[in-house]
């Protein structure tokens, strides 16, 4: 069995990026979930510095998601996906199977000149 085509390679490649490396909570939140275990463990639950520390994660689990709605608002997965041209393969250009729907110019889906 020979390598999966370009344009299959391409799109997983894509939908990896945006899976894994895209940001998923923004770049200014910090460990506030370890100084809130630390804050309990220290204080106590019913302390004020405890509940300093919740006040804290909270607003930093509020900005995360709100930063992860946003993400998902701008669709940038999909319109990128849209992007993509279909695969072109050469029975495409001549014989029986000619198909006109396709572009003439030349895609990466041509393969390398």
């Amino acid at each position: 069995m020979g390598p999966p085509p370009n344009y299959i390679i391409t799109r997983k490649l894509i939908r990896h990026f945006f899976r894994k490396y895209l940001p998923q909570q923004p770049i200014t939140k910090g460990n506030e979930g370890e100084d809130l275990a630390q804050a309990v463990s220290k204080y106590g639950i019913d302390h004020p510095q405890t509940k300093i520390a919740l006040d804290r994660f909270d607003s930093s689990e509020a900005e995360s998601l709100k930063y992860r709605k946003k993400l998902e608002a701008m669709k940038i997965q999909q319109k990128v996906m849209s992007t993509l041209k279909t695969p072109f393969y050469h029975y495409h250009e001549k014989g029986r199977f000619r198909n006109d729907l396709f572009p003439k110019e030349w895609t990466i889906f041509h393969g390398v000149k």
